[in-house]
């Protein structure tokens, strides 16, 4: 049930995620001075087995604060990171958005930026037939099991 309701919630909000980014059409170097692509990239990175395992494998790692579970606490965070060459994760950074259900604590910052650890590596994005730096934005819904 609960991939059922990420999964839809991110074709929800698919189209907020590519407005936000337009603001990043452009090439922009990274820490190493090799340029960062987004929505430019003829192929864009991927996860292994796919969209659906990538969000298997972040509910099967996510720890839910325990303070906000006994709050009922529940909301989005939204995190944007860079996918490398590699297709490892870097650079990650907690978005801080306006949205009605943005949670913004820092114990869930933290829960995020934990998953990411767990996650497998991507398959990198390419741009001209080479592998390029691509950043991805990713929503993390926490909600409570009634």
């Amino acid at each position: 049930m609960r991939l059922l309701l990420s999964i839809i919630f991110c074709f929800l909000f698919l189209p907020f995620f590519a407005e936000a980014q337009k603001e990043y059409m452009c090439i922009d170097p990274s820490e190493d001075d090799e340029p960062v692509y987004v929505e430019l990239v003829e192929k864009k990175p991927a996860y292994p087995g796919g969209y659906e395992e990538l969000l298997k494998d972040i509910y099967e790692n996510l720890v839910y604060p325990e303070d906000a579970k006994k709050d009922s606490i529940q909301g989005y965070v939204f995190v944007r990171f860079v996918i490398d060459k590699e297709g490892h994760i870097t650079n990650p950074e907690i978005l801080r958005l306006h949205h009605y259900a943005y949670i913004d604590s820092p114990a869930f910052d933290s829960a995020v930026l934990d998953v990411l650890s767990h996650l497998k590596t991507f398959i990198p994005g390419e741009q001209h037939g080479k592998k390029v730096n691509v950043i991805y934005t990713q929503p993390i819904m926490f909600k409570l099991d009634k």
